[in-house]
């Protein structure tokens, strides 16, 4: 996933629809910047220089085993999984986002495109 370029991040404030595409509230947000890029020659008029990872992991426990092995439907599977505390792509992204890593738009096209 692109990293918002520093040379030309800038804080905005965005649109709960676009906090929301991604998972976040703006209570969640709280005090917290939101961060973007608005293009400069370091980076080529894109907002973003450099890319880091962005990270799912199922831990395969005997319940997720017996669930892949009797074909269980994916949804049940998805319920499970979160449940037991299993991060998901758009997760990590989230994090990253309020880190000042990445934007929004950026998870939303990676997590979801």
């Amino acid at each position: 996933m692109r990293i918002i370029c520093p040379s030309c991040k800038e804080a905005y404030v965005p649109d709960p629809v676009e906090l929301e595409r991604i998972g976040l509230t703006p209570e969640i947000l709280g005090e917290r910047q939101i961060f973007r890029g608005s293009g400069c020659d370091e980076c080529h008029q894109t907002g973003y220089q450099g890319r880091c990872g962005i990270h799912e992991f199922l831990v395969v426990d005997e319940a997720v085993k017996s669930m892949i092995l009797k074909t269980s439907d994916s949804s049940e599977l998805k319920r499970y999984v979160r449940g037991q505390g299993m991060t998901t792509l758009v997760q990590d992204g989230a994090e990253k986002v309020l880190r000042g890593i990445t934007t929004i738009a950026e998870v939303y096209r990676v997590a979801q495109g």
